[in-house]
């Protein structure tokens, strides 16, 4: 096993950035630096790991995931671009101390949906929230009355006094807290009801480093090496019991982050009411506190120029639905070779009325696309000589999509 590392170390065709810096890595097997990397290899070593170019394949998977929410109404999707380094994932485990979250499959950077939520509720909690947070969010008596909304949740210990306000609780969802059944949510309300553990309206989606262009020869090595140098190692080691002195030796540690410049792609969805309250906060807290480690450095911080990505929705269609038990009927008849208006005979006939009745919109839409699409098979040309099928289609369009 030992060998056919030490020959994976030699290939440098590697593209996975977590296998290159964690399984390949040339960790030493004895001596005080076992598991770790010796010193004298690291240099050589990070100079190769920053030389990592993402696969070329990266650009069809990262396609396929941007499509897949095409099924999503609410769904908001914005190109971010990254203004300094970004170190996430720094505890994870590494044999260079230092870890670096990527994308478990592609080895390319990435934003974890979770690690997005908990900079995005904390800045809310923080920036709006009340500072005393000692009491309930739905007490009458609070300090704060008109921050309360944006109060996150309470601990006491290992337990949870308070569920957070109600706007927290909306976008994050809430859990089960102790005080769920001494305060009711409106105490004006004739019936009483009391919050309890729910389900936010927010969804956040890991955000994938969007493919470079082929002519970004920068952009294709995503990865830079970065170095933190402790001054007063004894003091930190000792967990504060050695005083800090000036004779201890400096203790530089290497480590990789994410290349300022790169580019995510940030997909989130929120019911529209909602969708600029939440925009305006992810803005401002991946600009002004960053993701991350050593955020307070100045590190994992975001450009405020989003860029907007709008997709082509596609509706799903259940099996139970009318329209698709039309196109499944449409497909069998059209088998037997009919023609344009055939196929019109057959449509106002048997499905018409049906289709006209649907009251969602997108299955409306939907039925219209399969009318128009199978309707031309026989060529645009013989549609556009044919008058009455040219105004039928017309009539039906108007009336399923208006």
């Amino acid at each position: 096993m030992r060998n056919s590392l030490e020959f994976l170390r030699r290939f440098d065709g590697i593209q996975h950035l977590d296998l290159a810096y964690g399984m390949l890595a040339p960790v030493a097997y004895t001596g005080e630096e076992e598991g770790k990397i010796p010193k004298d290899n690291r240099d050589d070593w990070f100079s190769c790991l920053e030389k990592i170019q993402i696969s070329p394949d990266y650009r069809g998977g990262y396609t396929r995931w941007k499509n897949s929410f095409s099924h999503d109404k609410d769904i908001h999707l914005f190109e971010i671009t990254l203004r300094s380094r970004l170190l996430l994932g720094h505890g994870n485990p590494a044999p260079t101390d230092v870890g670096l979250t990527v994308h478990h499959t592609w080895g390319v950077p990435m934003l974890p949906g979770p690690s997005i939520k908990g900079v995005v509720s904390h800045y809310l909690e923080a920036s709006y929230g009340p500072k005393d947070n000692k009491k309930s969010p739905f007490d009458e008596e609070h300090p704060e009355p008109d921050r309360r909304i944006f109060q996150g949740v309470r601990w006491e210990g290992k337990r949870i006094e308070h569920g957070p306000g109600l706007i927290y609780r909306e976008l994050f969802g809430a859990p089960a807290a102790r005080t769920d059944n001494h305060f009711p949510i409106d105490a004006d309300a004739q019936k009483e009801v009391f919050p309890s553990e729910s389900r936010g309206t927010a969804v956040f989606y890991d955000a994938w480093m969007i493919p470079p262009d082929d002519s970004d020869e920068q952009g294709k090595t995503p990865f830079i090496k970065d170095i933190l140098t402790v001054h007063q190692r004894s003091y930190y080691e000792s967990f504060g019991e050695k005083s800090p002195n000036d004779w201890d030796d400096p203790n530089p540690v290497a480590f990789l982050t994410v290349r300022p410049g790169t580019r995510f792609l940030l997909a989130y969805s929120v019911p529209k009411e909602r969708s600029e309250m939440l925009l305006s906060l992810l803005k401002d807290s991946l600009d002004e506190w960053g993701i991350g480690g050593k955020t307070s450095a100045g590190y994992g911080r975001f450009s405020k120029d989003w860029e907007e990505v709008r997709l082509e929705k596609k509706v799903r269609i259940s099996k139970d639905s009318i329209v698709f038990e039309f196109e499944k009927a449409f497909d069998a008849f059209i088998e037997g070779g009919p023609g344009v208006k055939g196929k019109m005979k057959f449509v106002k006939e048997n499905w018409e009325e049906k289709l006209l009745a649907l009251e969602n919109v997108d299955e409306r839409v939907k039925a219209w696309e399969i009318i128009k699409g199978k309707s031309s098979v026989d060529g645009k040309s013989r549609v556009q000589r044919n008058g009455s099928t040219k105004k039928w289609l017309k009539e039906i369009k108007d009336k399923l999509k208006g």
